[in-house]
């Protein structure tokens, strides 16, 4: 049985990463690791979706560990090349307020407490706000 969904942890593929990394995560929540390198070696995967990357790092910014600019830069540039995948999914425009909500978040628009997403991390009430006023904006 798969978990699919369109928030960043609810794919098979992020949750599997979650596993399989489980003792780098604890060591870079701990502050005894540095994420850089996790987070680097999981963008090099051939998953245009970035699925597993994105998976983890949002563990990572649950657990409030702090990621430097240029691992931002290295997710932003994910989080887009994902946006280029979004007509795979069952729910395009879930998957599109999923992956901005996520942007949005790592950039400090959304707060990281947990009580503003769902079970798998989504934040669609909040994108959907956001797109509500950036059209409002304009």
């Amino acid at each position: 049985m798969g978990a699919w969904g369109e928030g960043m942890l609810a794919n098979d593929a992020a949750l599997d990463a979650i596993s399989r990394h489980e003792a780098e995560l604890r060591l870079i929540v701990l502050s005894r690791a540095s994420p850089a390198a996790l987070l680097q070696k999981l963008s090099e995967n051939e998953d245009p979706e970035h699925r597993e990357l994105l998976g983890v790092a949002q563990v990572l910014v649950r657990k409030q560990v702090v990621l430097d600019e240029a691992i931002k830069k290295l997710l932003s540039a994910c989080i887009v090349e994902a946006l280029t995948c979004v007509h795979r999914w069952r729910e395009p425009k879930q998957r599109v307020n999923a992956l901005t909500a996520f942007a949005l978040h790592l950039e400090g628009v959304i707060p990281s407490q947990d009580d503003e997403a769902d079970e798998f991390g989504n934040y669609w009430h909040v994108a959907d706000e956001f797109k509500t006023l950036q059209e409002l904006a304009n």
